[in-house]
């Protein structure tokens, strides 16, 4: 391919440029002195990337697995990571034989649709395991220059099964949060569960919250870390927080406020301790955060008599839905409790709560009455 000059540079020191394609894909590199050095910096490109060529037609489906795993720890939040790499020891190994990408034929592609299609899962979770498959063979093209476009011929599934509405508790009403309030017998985890009802914190969020995240002098607290145990090791990490939406400070309520304080006073906590650490019997490690599993476990202890089917995530909802219910504004609270969007917050977060669902109860009993009141009279007349 030819060497250019590129005459409306202004440092024309570095003007010439080169254009070149392999396997089908062009590239262009500039920022070379002259002629001679962009045809040999154009030869050296050529022959390393034939050569890269030339090596991954040897790498086997499941070393190519293996190097996209890599791929992936740089590319995907630790959680997203961590359940994906399981995934791909566990499951997507085993869809493809284990032989050079450029062997593989369409019958293969058929077969991994049929052990896709085999597993007891929905349609959305087969349709997920399609596209991942899509996604790592886009990424031996575009890194190894071989494109293996009988994947895109795998047609994802259709789910014509009938489903019924299983009706399950999103939130906790206030009535019966009262009562889980009232029921705890722990200081830690009342301010836990507290701390969870006014602001909607993610589990993650609250785990992650240390002393100097919070500011006496302003009256504020700050979300900006988050507490992670999906990293595959039994472990944690610190991570930011889900979205940069989620990064956020709060307005302390006085009351609120105090609890917190006496709560680091009677555990002797300093700025870089967790308000939620860990603890084992009569140990405690103030810098490390309680274990998820552990938490929940404990937690759950004091609610499965009042909210059987309790969980976390349902304090989230009920927050959101208290707020609005307390004549909040929507966008408001979708900022309180860091969504990324008004919509996200009115179609998945919002529930109707018992007092609202009575009240549209009451509006369409009244309405019946109406109607069966307007029949009598007509058969009167």
């Amino acid at each position: 391919m030819p060497v250019y000059k590129d005459k409306l540079k202004k440092d024309q020191s570095t003007a010439w440029y080169f254009k070149t394609s392999i396997n089908g894909r062009s590239f262009l590199r500039r920022g070379f002195k002259s002629k001679k050095e962009a045809i040999q910096a154009e030869a050296i490109f050529i022959s390393k990337n034939i050569d890269i060529k030339n090596k991954a037609k040897n790498l086997t489906y499941c070393e190519l697995l293996n190097e996209y795993k890599n791929y992936l720890k740089n590319a995907l939040k630790s959680t997203i990571y961590c359940s994906n790499v399981k995934k791909i020891d566990s499951f997507y190994k085993t869809l493809f034989p284990n032989i050079s990408i450029n062997r593989l034929l369409y019958k293969d592609v058929l077969k991994a649709r049929e052990i896709i299609d085999k597993k007891q899962t929905s349609s959305v979770d087969k349709n997920r395991n399609i596209r991942f498959l899509i996604r790592f063979f886009h990424y031996v093209k575009i890194y190894h220059y071989i494109d293996f476009s009988e994947i895109e011929k795998m047609q994802p599934f259709r789910d014509d099964s009938i489903h019924r509405i299983k009706p399950k508790a999103k939130m906790v009403q206030f009535d019966e949060f009262k009562k889980i309030y009232a029921a705890c017998n722990s200081d830690f985890y009342r301010l836990a569960f507290l701390t969870f009802y006014l602001f909607g914190l993610r589990l993650g969020e609250l785990l992650g919250l240390t002393v100097e995240a919070f500011n006496f002098d302003d009256h504020i607290f700050e979300i900006f870390q988050e507490a992670n145990f999906k990293t595959g090791s039994g472990g944690f990490i610190i991570t930011t927080p889900k979205t940069n939406d989620s990064k956020r400070l709060y307005l302390m309520p006085e009351t609120y406020e105090q609890i917190v304080i006496q709560h680091i006073k009677n555990y002797k906590l300093t700025s870089k301790d967790f308000i939620f650490f860990r603890a084992r019997g009569k140990n405690i490690f103030r810098n490390e955060p309680r274990p998820e599993e552990t938490f929940r476990r404990q937690a759950n202890n004091y609610c499965r008599h009042i909210a059987p089917d309790f969980h976390f995530h349902m304090l989230r909802h009920s927050a959101v839905t208290y707020l609005h219910d307390k004549g909040v504004p929507l966008a408001d609270i979708s900022r309180f409790v860091g969504h990324g969007s008004i919509n996200i917050t009115e179609d998945v977060y919002l529930e109707k709560s018992q007092a609202k669902q009575k009240q549209i109860v009451s509006i369409l009993e009244d309405t019946i009455k109406q109607l069966e009141n307007s029949i009598k009279i007509s058969i009167k007349k």
